[in-house]
């Protein structure tokens, strides 16, 4: 047997109508109370004039007459009787009026108000919103049963016009029918609508926005992140190693190897160095990440260059520390282009 769940408010308001309709059976035929669905419908049909859409009761037809012609006559059978009389021939209305209130005049004395809200109700559903690439939403303040205000937001309905009191008060009287059901309570077991206060139609936009703020680091590509070296202070180690060794001339072979390993880790380094300036492009430098050939580095002395603008542009995403670890790896490696380039005039 499917576990008994009672019909909450956001069910009501939010379910589409197919799928509601059968819950409402599916509650009706699980407890028979009758109270209870017949304020659900009541729900339903405010959601109707209020809201864009088909949220009509022609579903339920059946188990509305099941509910006024066979179900134990009480109080709240009578308050609502009024919204449900469309749904009768007057032929099986009359046995309605006689099962609940026995004549047409306590009839009549019963419903006096409610069949105002009941002309409420047909005049505004029967309003077809315009179509609209925008939405609106009703976000009124009730209080409830303790005297706390609380909001409500009803979403997707129609347009309210800003220069028509009276359809502003329409809707206004149609918001107190929710003070009239009993079904809405609070975890504590409070009613939840008891006055309606105050209520502002809201215009929401439908179109897709994100805001990019400009703290955000741009993520670097798959390539970048494969070519970057494990730290930075890993590549710095590797330069001074190199510094500190013996300055005995290698051999022919030991310095192409040599030249490439440096040559391959500055690579590295610069990769690694997305947002800062590259320094000026040596004849023996290649571009790629891993080069192919070699060619030995110019004899004549290399001219320093200035040190890179401290722009916000350069300095995007970095700290201090990063930017002074980056320009004193570049001093070591040109240092290091120095050393091998006397190297190689000393060889020759």
């Amino acid at each position: 047997m499917m576990a008994l769940v009672k019909i909450g408010q956001r069910t009501l308001f939010g379910v589409k109508k197919d799928n509601l309709a059968k819950r409402i059976r599916t509650y009706y035929e699980q407890t028979g109370n009758a109270t209870e669905v017949v304020e659900y419908l009541v729900s339903i049909l405010l959601r109707g004039a209020l809201c864009v859409g088909d949220h009509s009761l022609d579903l339920l037809v059946n188990l509305i007459h099941q509910i006024f012609l066979t179900s134990e006559p009480n109080d709240t059978l009578r308050q609502h009787a009024v919204y449900f009389q469309k749904f009768f021939s007057e032929e099986q209305w009359q046995t309605v009026i006689a099962r609940l209130f026995q004549n047409e005049a306590n009839f009549h004395k019963a419903t006096k108000e409610t069949c105002l809200y009941n002309e409420l109700l047909i005049k505004r559903s029967q309003m077809k919103a315009e179509e609209s690439e925008e939405q609106f939403k009703i976000v009124s303040v009730f209080k409830d049963g303790s005297g706390k205000k609380h909001t409500w937001t009803l979403s997707n309905t129609k347009e309210i016009p800003k220069d028509s009191e009276k359809d502003q008060a329409e809707v206004a009287e149609l918001l107190k029918i929710m003070t009239t059901l009993t079904i809405f309570e609070t975890p504590a077991g409070v009613r939840r609508f008891t006055e309606c206060m105050t209520y502002k139609s809201k215009r929401v936009r439908t179109d897709v926005e994100y805001e990019v703020t400009a703290a955000q680091p741009k993520a670097a590509s798959s390539a970048q992140i494969s070519a970057k070296p494990a730290t930075t202070k890993q590549s710095q180690a590797s330069i001074n190693n190199r510094n500190n060794a013996p300055e005995k001339a290698p051999s022919s072979g030991s310095a192409n190897v040599s030249t490439k390993k440096a040559l391959a880790t500055n690579s590295d380094t610069l990769l690694s160095l997305p947002e800062e300036a590259p320094p000026t492009k040596l004849k023996s430098c290649s571009a790629a990440p891993n080069p192919t050939t070699t060619e030995k580095p110019p004899v004549t002395k290399t001219v320093k260059q200035p040190e890179p603008l401290d722009t916000p542009t350069l300095r995007y995403g970095k700290t201090e520390e990063q930017i002074q670890e980056n320009r004193e790896a570049r001093k070591k490696k040109k240092r290091f282009e120095r050393v091998l380039s006397w190297k190689n005039r000393k060889k020759k």
